[in-house]
């Protein structure tokens, strides 16, 4: 079974659980229903370029100068070296491969799919970082500025929360020796620097 096919494969796991959950009546005080299936619709996607020769973007410029593009809330290197991994490329994902405002597949080598940032839509989003600790195993994560939330019934996607902002990361490769809150946990204070 190739890697791309078991991350979708649990990925749509993720989005069955957080849909019975909010069928139980928890989609108020919880993630909305929209946030697993953009990760599994992401991952089907496999973050393939969405233009033919799309190349890592130059990188944030420094901290709340975000265009909106989730490729301006982490460079290539910077989950590279979170990932102990070389040659990582940030590319935009196709709109119609998201159902959040923006997302940027991040690949090392020539295929393989190594992290997934996702800015969530507002409009859809809850903001409540109560709502994400309560889906079982959730735990805050330090960050200054910002709240954020690691989610593993979510796919092991963590969820930073700044004002009326929501930006996701999963990590599917996470660095050698540890888990993927670990290897998350080391991006998120960057995000919520770059995130408006």
């Amino acid at each position: 079974m190739s890697y791309r096919f078991r991350s979708w494969v649990s990925l749509v796991g993720v989005a069955v659980i957080v849909s019975a959950c909010a069928s139980a009546g928890t989609a108020t005080s919880g993630p909305t229903g929209a946030a697993a299936p953009t990760q599994a619709a992401i991952a089907s996607q496999g973050a393939a370029p969405t233009t033919a020769g799309a190349t890592q973007p130059a990188g944030p410029a420094g901290a709340g100068t975000s265009s909106g593009k989730a490729c301006d809330l982490l460079t290539g290197d910077e989950v590279g070296a979170a990932t102990s991994q070389t040659g990582v490329t940030a590319q935009p994902l196709a709109s119609d491969n998201t159902e959040g405002a923006s997302g940027c597949g991040y690949v090392a080598g020539a295929s393989a799919s190594i992290a997934i940032v996702l800015i969530l839509d507002p409009a859809n989003t809850n903001t409540d970082p109560a709502g994400y600790l309560q889906l079982p195993g959730s735990a805050d994560v330090p960050v200054t500025g910002a709240k954020a939330v690691f989610v593993p019934a979510a796919g092991n996607v963590t969820f930073v929360i700044k004002g009326s902002n929501v930006v996701t990361i999963q990590v599917l490769a996470p660095a050698p020796g540890e888990d993927y809150q670990k290897t998350e946990a080391k991006l998120v204070q960057k995000i919520a620097d770059r995130m408006p």
